[in-house]
């Protein structure tokens, strides 16, 4: 039986974004290896966040989304280097782009068709490395790098950002969602999911095949609780 044909942009199932148990890294032509704290990665590319800061991409570059200034595919990690001495702490990897956060600030980069709602490929402008947000709030400590509708969703201090896009400078934050005291959040293709501190799951996105979990397929615009 053939295979199923995947739409452009869309994010694997097994998305991973956790602390890892210290494996050893190797960097691209060079002999010395880093020890990983946490990894992620998407449908055809992959980060890692060493635990001195330094991040490491590879896989497909395609509209910049491995952070090296171009759209070469990287078959081995490569430190990004427009982040080394930002003090990053957290990564995340979306459909067609990637975003850090850190002492520095929140960076995105990649093809601007993963993060907002741009339909027409011509349209699509990309950040081949990582740009600083505008306007992104301060000690964040969780990003969330989705693609198509879903966008991406950063929390800082109990509080989750939905991202939008800015024509003049890179993505900034597009406004704070109605639900308190989020600890972590996940973005996929075209919905996200938010976690509260008591336990609490809260969705929103596109509600085709029941993927918010509300008993219908509806979509909804804010985020509601899942009742589990």
């Amino acid at each position: 039986a053939s295979t199923p044909r995947r739409r452009r942009g869309s994010k694997e199932n097994g998305r991973v974004d956790a602390a890892a148990p210290s494996p050893s890294l190797k960097r691209s032509a060079q002999a010395d290896v880093a020890s990983v704290d946490r990894i992620a990665a998407a449908g055809a590319h992959s980060l890692a966040l060493a635990k001195d800061g330094r991040v490491f991409s590879w896989g497909m570059g395609a509209g910049g989304r491995l952070g090296h200034g171009d759209d070469r595919n990287r078959i081995e990690p490569t430190e990004i280097a427009a982040l080394a001495d930002k003090g990053i702490r957290t990564i995340d990897a979306g459909a067609e782009c990637s975003c850090a956060s850190g002492e520095g600030g929140l960076y995105w980069w990649g093809a601007d068709g993963g993060l907002g709602y741009v339909v027409d490929e011509v349209q699509q402008r990309a950040w081949r490395e990582p740009t600083r947000c505008a306007d992104a709030p301060k000690d964040v400590a969780a990003v969330a790098c989705g693609g198509g509708l879903a966008a991406g969703v950063v929390v800082a201090n109990g509080t989750a950002y939905k991202l939008g896009w800015s024509a003049a400078d890179g993505v900034a934050i597009r406004r704070p969602l109605a639900v308190p005291d989020v600890v972590a959040a996940a973005c996929a293709d075209e919905h996200y999911v938010l976690l509260t501190e008591d336990g609490g799951v809260f969705s929103a996105g596109n509600g085709e095949h029941g993927r918010l979990g509300h008993g219908n397929r509806q979509s909804k615009h804010e985020p509601a609780r899942v009742a589990i």
